[in-house]
């Protein structure tokens, strides 16, 4: 694997990040507690879809991020492959697995906003509506039907008007949310901020709309 113009970030006493093509930056909290978690895992693998461990101990350990996906142009993005012969229209349901049942629930109900539509109380279980088409389940560790369970370490997004971003911005840094704002100019100059949830999933909410994928296809 080869990294262009790779730079080293002092992440952790034992850990080092290094991304490509980014100038130094103090790293923050999420980043500490993610790195230091890979450090300390008994098992650590050579190769994720997301980070690829470099040769050395937990205690000489070097993270290599790859490049940033939204940074390449806008040709480069689209496939030519056409749209799948079964006719989605959208995602219903992502569930998360949560230790602490009623922070989960504050956090996205009360920080986020999102409005709670069902709860389980039988099955520790709370759903949450994002938007009008998806619902977001925090369940305690179980199995539920055909052997599913919530997701752990989580990162996803949900979109935001423009209009809206920085007012969510606010909000959050007034709730004392430790956030990372980011800008992707290969998708028309959109912004995101990122939040990390109490279970420490990664909470996204990006002002670019994925719909605009579709444009591009005849």
């Amino acid at each position: 694997m080869s990294l262009p113009r790779r730079r080293e970030l002092r992440v952790h006493p034992d850990v080092q990040l290094v991304r490509a093509d980014l100038e130094p930056r103090p790293a923050t909290r999420r980043e500490r507690l993610g790195l230091r978690q890979l450090a300390q895992s008994e098992q650590l693998a050579e190769e994720t879809p997301s980070l690829w461990l470099a040769p050395g101990g937990r205690r000489n350990l070097h993270v290599v991020e790859p490049f940033d996906h939204r940074r390449e142009s806008a040709t480069r993005r689209y496939g030519e492959r056409g749209m799948s012969g079964i006719p989605v229209t959208g995602v219903s349901e992502l569930v998360l697995e949560v230790v602490d049942l009623a922070a989960a629930e504050r956090f996205y109900a009360e920080v986020l906003g999102l409005p709670v539509v069902e709860r389980w109380e039988d099955r520790e279980a709370v759903w949450v509506m994002a938007g009008d088409r998806t619902r977001i389940g925090l369940w305690r560790p179980q199995v539920g039907l055909a052997g599913g369970r919530g997701g752990i370490h989580v990162h996803y997004a949900m979109h935001i008007p423009a209009e809206a971003f920085d007012a969510a911005v606010e909000r959050l840094g007034q709730l004392g949310n430790e956030l990372e704002l980011h800008e992707f100019g290969g998708y028309d100059d959109s912004r995101a901020v990122y939040v990390t949830d109490p279970d420490g999933n990664v909470v996204e909410l990006w002002t670019w709309d994925v719909a605009r994928h579709l444009e591009s296809r005849p």
